[in-house]
């Protein structure tokens, strides 16, 4: 039976809700109703707007008697809702959307604990036994038809039984996809055409082979140089050297005439330029820039 708000109270804006039940959701999946865990909910029972964990504005109200009511199919997780109406602006316009019957449903984000099984003994990804209850929101559209199951954690039970579960008949189909791959038309008729292949492809590595050129090795192309003997070097160098005499004379321009420098000169040339530069200055102290005059 679809009912989401049992009661409401509009002098004291709260409501009563059923928040979820055993009903197969929009995804396919069914939340045991017995197998909820209350206990870290109950010390933080929250009343969220559509699942917004990571701003603390979005709490609209608090839950109170959260319990389950019912066995079996006909379960029901029920709570009591206190909207912040003088706390927060925004759960004034959500109890509002509930008492003038425009919203209707709910939503439990929670943790899956423990999955059912299914007869061969794997697991039954699509319903779960136990639950960790985190929070519930009001949304405008629930998963549950009856109220709500929504993955507010981003945990796709389909994704994850694709993931780390592959069933022994999905691998024999896997072997035998491997095995129809392999076509036997694509195999030979007989030997004779691997001869042949086999004969044509040692035809083709000699050709290539006689196109190769030898390979050379450098060294062997250079010629031996004699070792210059101790005349022969002495020859050599009066050769060189007279080379260069006679480029020299070819020179019009004598060479300058290095004259030393006696120290006691340049010592008395420095002092005279820094008596010179003082008299042509002024020192700016202040700022210390440099003024002439």
């Amino acid at each position: 039976m679809p009912i989401m708000v049992k009661a409401i109270d509009k002098e004291n804006y709260r409501l009563t809700m059923v928040a979820s039940t055993q009903d197969v959701d929009r995804h396919g999946d069914t939340v045991m109703q017995a197998g909820w865990d209350l206990k870290p909910y109950l010390k933080n029972p929250v009343i969220l707007n559509s699942h917004n964990y990571y701003d603390a504005t979005e709490v609209i109200a608090r839950a109170e008697n959260t319990r389950v009511e019912g066995k079996g199919k006909k379960a029901k997780l029920i709570q009591e809702w206190v909207f912040a109406v003088n706390e927060n602006p925004k759960a004034k316009i959500i109890f509002d959307l509930y008492a003038g019957k425009f919203l209707h449903a709910s939503s439990v984000g929670f943790i899956p604990r423990k999955f059912a099984e299914n007869p061969d003994g794997s697991r039954n990804w699509y319903v779960i036994e136990e639950a960790e209850l985190l929070e519930v929101s009001a949304v405008s559209v629930p998963a549950n038809s009856a109220a709500t199951l929504a993955k507010s954690l981003g945990i796709d039970v389909a994704q994850l039984k694709e993931a780390v579960d592959i069933d022994d008949e999905d691998e024999e189909d896997i072997e035998d996809t491997e095995v129809e791959d392999e076509d036997p038309a694509d195999e030979p008729e007989n030997d004779d055409s691997e001869d042949e292949d086999e004969e044509t492809a040692e035809t083709t590595d000699e050709d290539e082979n006689d196109d190769e050129e030898p390979e050379i090795d450098p060294e062997e192309q250079l010629p031996e140089v004699p070792a210059e003997t101790a005349d022969e070097k002495r020859a050599r160098l009066i050769r060189e050297k007279a080379a260069i005499d006679a480029e020299l004379s070819t020179l019009n321009t004598p060479a300058p005439e290095v004259k030393a420098v006696n120290p006691k000169v340049v010592i008395l040339r420095a002092i005279h330029n820094i008596d010179a530069e003082r008299k042509s200055h002024h020192w700016h102290a202040q700022s210390g820039s440099v003024v002439s005059l």
